[in-house]
């Protein structure tokens, strides 16, 4: 199975509904201590139990919130770029408060261009994100380290109707290995896009065909929302709930 370590989803159920998507995966056992909890309509990335000496040094990357609702638009992101207003001590635009229904590309490229790729060499994981309207318009983007330089980009997509999601993950697979993104721009954005079969039609159901979908080896987490009544709902599916339900080693 293909490895894409974390990826986000947007389709629209056989009825109609709009959906959003994000899972985790990992081949770390410090990524793999983590899961999903849904607050409301938010839903975080938080440690099994105490935190270990690598999740210290990293937990400005590894523990945020993934999923947010504002207004009527869900935002889904790999990171802290989803709503986080500062970073290193200093501020920073996000996608909860800055993004800018009026300009979806403009502002999505602005806000992850401060934000940059993930400072954790050497893999140097691409940020990526999705605002998702009640509508079928779907907007993904990406900040990515190409050659030695941060690169953005975005692309709008229209969410098809039935199991074929749409999909932004940040690593490719390439002759059975599996490597972060690297993008120049928007141009090449298009092309990393993946489909990948959804099933089912309540944020539940969503949760477990994206967590069914990963390689069980490394699978971590799942959340789904759906979109009814004027309103996002989301659930999750995590692999361990706590420290005691980690195999041994």
């Amino acid at each position: 199975m293909v490895y894409h370590g974390r990826i986000i989803v947007a389709g629209e159920t056989d009825s109609g509904i709009p959906f959003a998507g994000y899972a985790i995966s990992g081949r770390s056992r410090g990524t793999q201590r983590r899961k999903l909890e849904a607050h409301g309509t938010r839903v975080r990335v938080s440690p099994l139990g105490e935190l270990t000496s690598e999740q210290e040094r990293l937990r400005d990357l590894i523990f945020y919130d993934a999923v947010r609702t504002k207004e009527d638009r869900l935002i889904v992101a790999n990171g802290a770029q989803s709503d986080a207003r500062t970073k290193g001590g200093k501020p920073i635009l996000n996608l909860f408060d800055d993004f800018d229904p009026r300009d979806p590309r403009g502002t999505s490229e602005r806000i992850m261009a401060q934000w940059g790729y993930e400072a954790d060499p050497p893999i140097y994981t691409p940020r990526i994100s999705l605002v998702r309207f009640p509508d079928r318009l779907a907007v993904f983007s990406m900040a990515a380290r190409y050659q030695d330089r941060a690169a953005v980009g975005s692309v709008e997509v229209e969410a098809d109707r039935g199991d074929r999601a749409w999909g932004l993950a940040t690593y490719r697979a390439d002759d059975d290995s599996a490597a972060p993104w690297s993008i120049r721009g928007s141009g090449d954005l298009p092309g990393c896009l993946v489909r990948i079969r959804i099933d089912g039609g309540s944020p539940r159901e969503i949760a477990e065909s994206l967590y069914g979908s990963l390689d069980p080896r490394f699978v971590v987490s799942a959340a789904g929302s759906t979109f009814s009544r004027g309103r996002w709902d989301v659930a999750v599916k995590n692999r361990f709930e706590s420290e005691g339900d980690l195999p041994d080693g």
